[in-house]
């Protein structure tokens, strides 16, 4: 089961971090371009990608996607594909950029395995909704398929992870954000899917419902399924 941790911040907080994911064994680090307050070239990326002993996964989200991006859809592209070019094992792409410009896919798929992102801040769609964007997302190219809700209710948090049943053959990150969505976080690599997102310390999170490696290896221990 993979461990995603999710930094912000400045660079330094970036260097700091990915200190820190490697003494809590987490498996990848994500790096959260829309949150640096640094400026970020393609030469320093390259250099700090070239010194991380972990994966490294850029993201760039937008504020309709509750992120802090307010610039340009071709810069964010642009920017996204530099950091493949510069060393990024994985690069997120929401969906809808993905639609709107299809050769962007090929592109960053030459050079980093792609995650094709769809995100709902206000609540968690439909069954047959999320099954049709795990498979427009798949046809679009993805090496990886993301698709994350609110958890409103509950019960929320089992309609997405059923996504893990029915696509057993996709790559999948599923769950839902949010305080009710927190066990979503927990089970969904225990039901196959391709990681979950963690953070440092409360302090550090990146969205909603987020919860920490130490909170999550150690619910995982209750549940006697630990790595």
């Amino acid at each position: 089961m993979r461990i995603c941790v999710s930094l912000g911040g400045s660079i330094k907080d970036y260097q700091s971090g990915l200190v820190q994911a490697v003494k809590q064994k987490a498996d990848l680090a994500e790096l959260r371009l829309d949150f640096l307050q640094d400026t970020l070239t393609p030469f320093n990326f390259q250099e700090f990608a070239a010194k991380s002993s972990l994966p490294l996964m850029t993201t760039i989200r937008s504020s309709e996607e509750g992120g802090q991006w307010r610039g340009a859809e071709e810069s964010k592209l642009d920017l996204l594909l530099k950091t493949a070019e510069s060393g990024a094992a994985f690069v997120d792409v929401s969906y809808h950029s993905i639609h709107r410009k299809a050769k962007i896919a090929e592109a960053i798929k030459s050079k980093a395995k792609l995650v094709v992102s769809s995100h709902f801040v206000g609540k968690t769609p439909t069954l047959p909704e999320l099954r049709d964007i795990v498979r427009q997302s798949h046809e679009a190219g993805a090496d990886i398929v993301k698709v994350v809700g609110l958890a409103n209710t509950f019960v929320d948090n089992f309609r997405i992870l059923e996504l893990l049943s029915i696509y057993p053959q996709i790559p999948l990150i599923a769950f839902c954000m949010g305080e009710l969505g927190k066990m979503s976080r927990i089970m969904s690599p225990m039901m196959g899917a391709y990681l979950t997102f963690a953070c440092l310390n409360q302090t550090k999170a990146t969205a909603p419902g987020q919860i920490t490696v130490k909170e999550l290896r150690s619910a995982w221990d209750v549940l006697s399924v630990a790595p």
